[in-house]
């Protein structure tokens, strides 16, 4: 199918404003929670993040680990390797969850994301782990995470959540809002495509 320039800029404004929103989340999370100042350059110390959960304190390991191989590259300045290792962050999380919105149109998933806590697959998933004390809100991504899981069987180049690139979920306001924007009856069109994720990607 060949998009139609008012089609292009929906899907382009979509990408923009979901990419801006977790580009800044994303930056939010390296300095307020993983030590990394994306303005400054400055790392703090693994020695100094003894405050961080073990899986946080593990994705504060791969991160440093990739800014400094990104850092190996002669005439690399650490402020752009940290705002690269940024970018793809938002770039990869992005592209799974419109991954998953095409997934669910063909039915080859559970409805995971279309209806947010509603989603049919999400209220499967709460009646098998219905005696956790986990909140719902914790509840969902963890939900949101084993679906990844189960995708990169198949894609692992996208969904393997122990990629560099896959490190950072978005926390609980930025991913309602990244995914009522996904979800906008405007855009219902572009989950009947698959060129969607072509142009997301581009």
């Amino acid at each position: 199918m060949e998009f139609s320039q008012e089609q292009r800029i929906k899907l382009l404004n979509l990408v923009w404003n979901c990419r801006s929103l977790l580009s800044a989340e994303f930056k939010s999370q390296l300095q307020s929670i993983y030590g990394i100042d994306p303005d400054t350059g400055i790392i703090q110390s693994l020695d100094n993040m003894k405050h961080l959960e073990s899986n946080q304190f593990q994705i504060s390991r791969i991160l440093r680990e990739t800014i400094q191989h990104y850092c190996s590259r002669p005439g690399s300045k650490v402020t752009d390797e940290i705002n690269r290792v940024l970018r793809e962050q938002a770039f990869t999380i992005l592209n799974r969850f419109v991954a998953i919105k095409l997934a669910e149109r063909r039915g080859i998933c559970y409805e995971t994301i279309s209806n947010g806590y509603e989603s049919s697959g999400f209220q499967i998933y709460k009646d098998l782990v219905k005696n956790s004390h986990v909140s719902t809100e914790n509840a969902y991504v963890q939900f949101i995470k084993s679906v990844f899981d189960d995708f990169s069987l198949d894609i692992p180049i996208l969904f393997d959540r122990n990629s560099a690139q896959g490190q950072l979920m978005p926390r609980n306001n930025v991913l309602i809002e990244i995914i009522n924007k996904l979800n906008d009856q405007e855009l219902k069109s572009f989950w009947d495509f698959d060129e969607t994720i072509g142009w997301v990607y581009q």
